[in-house]
């Protein structure tokens, strides 16, 4: 990926390390959390070690966003839009294909999954439950001509204003519609709608010309924001505050979350982009951007798989917080994560299976 205005061929590496962190984030949110939901059933203090866990990577989905919209809305993709969606056609293909491959193996490994589910979890985009993203990022791709002409023609405060107006719509629809996907009203087409104001923040963000010692200024807002969150969802997982539930509160449009990940954005560019800096320190930072961002090529794969490792290793009961605590829970993450990873790299060597894996540079 490459931030705005860049050639792919000049891409930044804190936008491939800040992705393959998203990617993590996106494991160790489906592996820890549906033990938030389980306040009055497990011990406290695992239930605090989930809470912790989730207010540390909620933000992942909201950047890979913001990702998206800081390089497809960049200045090579103005001019074309042909060559925009030629070269992202791709993306429907392998959406397609992953959604056959994951409703044929609900129909043949759930009893209770029939035909009729099959048609109404695609046309909800679920036909596994990590898969809408891909359904919506389909759609932020499909509107990104549209984007970028308002982007080419509104001046920078204005556009900046549209988008925090947006997040903040979103805020308020997910509240009142429950922003867990598995109950949303959206379908496939419309599930990108919420999430323009984040596509246009991306872009805006990544313009912006950033010195290292601004990730320093961010880090107690991060910190901040994390430690009230966990507070937050200790008060509604124990019912001393209604009206809110912690699907909404860890959710994309939660306030708090709008806050870290818009900071932890600026945070990657400004530890690992354009203002690299001399010294020690600094290098051992680039050299550790560097080291992460490898991993970039292989998220798309790492994404779509990783839900099969879980549901594997949870059925033969070695994901299990109450049976196998804290170290039990972190290991099975890093597992997973792993294999993941090895799987795809595995994958990536096969002519076609490529294609529905790794990445597009």
């Amino acid at each position: 990926m490459s931030s705005a205005g860049e050639d792919k061929s000049s891409r930044l590496a804190w936008i491939d390390a800040l992705r393959a962190s998203a990617c993590f984030g996106v494991v160790a949110l489906h592996i820890w959390g549906p033990a938030t939901y389980a306040y009055f059933w497990l011990p406290l203090s695992s239930w605090w070690a989930a809470n912790a866990a989730i207010t540390l990577i909620a933000w992942c989905i909201p950047v890979f966003v913001m990702i998206s919209g800081a390089v497809n809305l960049a200045g090579r993709h103005h001019e074309n839009a042909g060559r925009f969606f030629s070269r992202r056609a791709r993306l429907l293909w392998l959406t397609l294909s992953w959604s056959v491959f994951f409703v044929v193996l609900r129909l043949i490994t759930e009893p209770e999954f029939e035909w009729r589910h099959a048609v109404a979890s695609l046309k909800y985009g679920l036909p596994y439950y990590h898969m809408w993203f891909l359904f919506m990022i389909l759609g932020l791709y499909l509107s990104t001509p549209l984007l970028c002409r308002f982007v080419r023609s509104v001046s920078r405060g204005w556009r900046i204003a549209a988008a925090l107006g947006l997040i903040l719509v979103s805020a308020v629809w997910s509240l009142l519609n429950d922003s867990n996907y598995l109950h949303s009203p959206l379908t496939f087409y419309t599930m990108f709608l919420p999430f323009v104001g984040y596509y246009l923040i991306g872009y805006e963000l990544a313009g912006i010309r950033v010195e290292r010692r601004t990730a320093f200024r961010l880090l107690p807002v991060i910190l901040v924001s994390m430690g009230f969150l966990m507070y937050l969802a200790f008060l509604v997982a124990k019912r001393t505050i209604t009206g809110v539930t912690l699907a909404w509160l860890h959710g994309s449009f939660s306030p708090l979350i709008v806050v870290i990940s818009i900071a932890l954005f600026q945070f990657f560019h400004a530890a690992g982009g354009v203002s690299a800096g001399n010294g020690l320190m600094q290098s051992r930072i680039d050299r550790l951007v560097a080291a992460v961002a490898k991993l970039s090529p292989l998220t798309l794969g790492i994404y779509i798989v990783h839900p099969l490792f879980i549901r594997m290793l949870t059925h033969i009961g070695l994901i299990d917080l109450d049976k196998w605590g804290i170290c039990g829970q972190v290991l099975g993450m890093l597992v997973v994560f792993g294999w993941s990873a090895v799987t795809v790299f595995a994958l990536k060597s096969i002519p076609y299976v490529r294609a529905l894996v790794i990445s597009s540079r």
